[in-house]
């Protein structure tokens, strides 16, 4: 009897254990959605809400042509990952200089991400280095010229200074030598004679005086043309003492135009009309060798003068000089100079363009 009775509440108790675990495993999903041992997992993915952190400078520089690897010029933290992942969001062409923006997203592996944006500027200086030493030869060369020129102008003026000492000299000469005639004439001739040996003296004198005259004014006309200078001329450019033709060509003829003479130049871009009151940008392009070489000597400051077609002639002042290459991308940062080159904008002014290389230019702007 005893033991029916003990049996009886084993078996209640054992019914009471079972219904608690039930109860107590129906309020934990009822309250948290899952059973106990999920919410650890849960809690424990709830705890990693931090994204990974971008380290590294704003902007870099790297060489056209090279391969651009994120990871050597940045890295990844997280607070719970150890090997965060970083990729290049935009895609990046090396071979061309330029300045591009480029988006890096860096990713944990509980799926936070991050965001960095970036400037990348691709450079060469190799063509910079190249396009500047053959600018400073072509400059060198262009001295060497102009001193050349000066040291003939000098010479020349030299000679017309000897050449004028001597017909001086010339003429003093036959003055002297005539004087010299008349005075053994007079001692040999009689006092009958005398009357006619004055008036032959007399015009002896006049004619030495009168070849003096002439001697002097021949002299003075030769030495006159050589150091006459020459004038700017309508549709010309004076640079360094040259004087260059152009054309209003344009767009549409102005290649032509110099492709046809090397030593002419021809408006391109801006106002295709070059005028020095309209205020506006005129671009005017010529070949290097060509006409175009003697601006390869001008600096910020350096002046020159253009002539319109009625003969009104304007003074520029240089402000910058730039390399560019064929696209218009400035060699040194790869800025864009496009609009500046060719515009219209920005004030009475001229942009004056001649090649270093088949790729390179020399881009040179004035203001009046």
């Amino acid at each position: 009897m005893i033991k029916k009775i003990w049996h009886k509440c084993k078996m209640k108790w054992i019914i009471i254990f079972l219904c608690t675990l039930v109860t107590f495993s129906g309020f934990d999903f009822y309250t948290s959605g899952s059973t106990y041992s999920s919410n650890a997992v849960v809690a424990q993915t709830l705890s990693d809400l931090s994204a990974p952190k971008i380290l590294g400078d704003i902007a870099i520089t790297i060489e056209r042509g090279t391969e651009f690897k994120a990871t050597d010029h940045f890295t990844v933290t997280d607070d719970q990952d150890e090997k965060p992942t970083l990729e290049v969001q935009t895609p990046l062409d090396t071979n061309k200089v330029a300045v591009m923006p480029v988006l890096l997203i860096a990713k944990d592996e509980t799926g936070n991400t991050s965001t960095k944006q970036i400037t990348v500027i691709i450079i060469d200086s190799k063509a910079e280095a190249e396009a500047e030493a053959k600018a400073k030869a072509q400059a060198e060369k262009e001295r060497i010229e102009k001193e050349k020129l000066e040291k003939e102008r000098i010479e020349k003026e030299k000679a017309a200074e000897a050449e004028k000492k001597e017909a001086e000299a010339k003429a003093q000469a036959e003055v002297a030598a005539q004087d010299k005639k008349d005075n053994t004439e007079t001692k040999n001739s009689s006092a009958n004679s005398n009357a006619n040996h004055n008036t032959k003296q007399e015009n002896t004198s006049n004619n030495s005086q009168d070849n003096a005259t002439q001697a002097d004014s021949s002299t003075e006309n030769t030495t006159t043309a050589a150091v006459a200078a020459p004038t700017i001329q309508p549709m010309q450019l004076e640079i360094n003492g040259q004087f260059i033709n152009y054309q209003n060509a344009g767009q549409a003829s102005g290649q032509a135009v110099i492709d046809a003479d090397h030593n002419r130049a021809a408006t391109w871009g801006g106002a295709p009309v070059q005028s020095g009151d309209d205020g506006l940008n005129t671009h005017i392009i010529a070949h290097n060798p060509g006409a175009f070489s003697v601006i390869f000597n001008l600096g910020i400051g350096s002046q020159f003068k253009i002539s319109d077609a009625a003969g009104k002639v304007t003074t520029y002042t240089v402000n910058e000089v730039a390399q560019v290459d064929d696209e218009a991308y400035r060699l040194s940062d790869g800025a864009d100079y496009w609009d500046k080159m060719i515009g219209t904008g920005g004030g009475e002014r001229v942009t004056l363009q001649a090649c270093i290389n088949d790729v390179h230019n020399l881009v040179v702007f004035a203001y009046k």
